[in-house]
């Protein structure tokens, strides 16, 4: 556990998630009980987590993914970085943040299965690298969080979308254990032909 000069602590974790979250959970729930806020960098299972220190839940990466989604259904190209923007900012976008069923909701739509298509993931980093769309769904994501307890999971997590985190945690996994992980949720099966189809989104 780190503490910065200005007063953050830090703790960073290695080793596979699921042993480093069921050793620490009762650790984590003690400084939930304390009303540390949370900032968590990972993209893995936080189900254990989250409900453990009964804090809701932000899968930052599925506003991306709706965005995409919602960029095909529009008929508005990712290159084009303008009109993708203008559609995050005006995108009919609902979260349900209940950690027991986090769903996202376009135009009223459940899509939470949608966003996850192979099509969708295959494209949403052309959303994520357009500058204007960080940071209005940056905007979306703050907006969020400071309506308090919310466990909220993603890249920059720490670094820009809540740096003041007074307590942020990153846990590392290595690329095998990231790419089972991540075609167990997109495809629910970590064979060999989910690996591959899943190996470009990961690594």
């Amino acid at each position: 556990l780190h503490e910065t000069a200005d007063g953050r602590r830090f703790l960073v974790m290695h080793g596979d998630e699921y042993d480093v979250v069921v050793r620490y959970a009762r650790w984590l729930a003690f400084l939930g009980d304390r009303g540390y806020e949370l900032a968590l960098w990972s993209n893995f299972p936080l189900n254990f987590v989250r409900r453990r220190l009964g804090l809701g839940y932000l899968d930052t990466g599925a506003m991306y993914r709706a965005l995409t989604l919602w960029a095909h259904r529009q008929g508005v190209p990712l290159t084009d970085q303008e009109r993708v923007a203008d559609l995050a900012a005006t995108m009919p976008l609902r979260l349900r943040t209940d950690p027991a069923e986090p769903r996202v909701f376009l135009d009223e739509q459940d899509v939470s299965t949608a966003i996850r298509d192979t099509r969708i993931s295959q494209a949403v980093s052309a959303a994520a690298i357009n500058l204007a769309v960080r940071a209005e769904l940056v905007r979306q994501q703050r907006r969020i969080i400071a309506s308090g307890g919310v466990v909220a999971e993603g890249r920059d997590i720490t670094t820009v979308v809540a740096p003041e985190a007074p307590v942020r945690i990153l846990l590392t996994a290595d690329q095998d254990a990231r790419l089972a992980r991540r075609a167990m949720e997109v495809h629910g099966s970590a064979d060999a032909e989910a690996l591959a189809a899943t190996h470009d989104q990961v690594l």
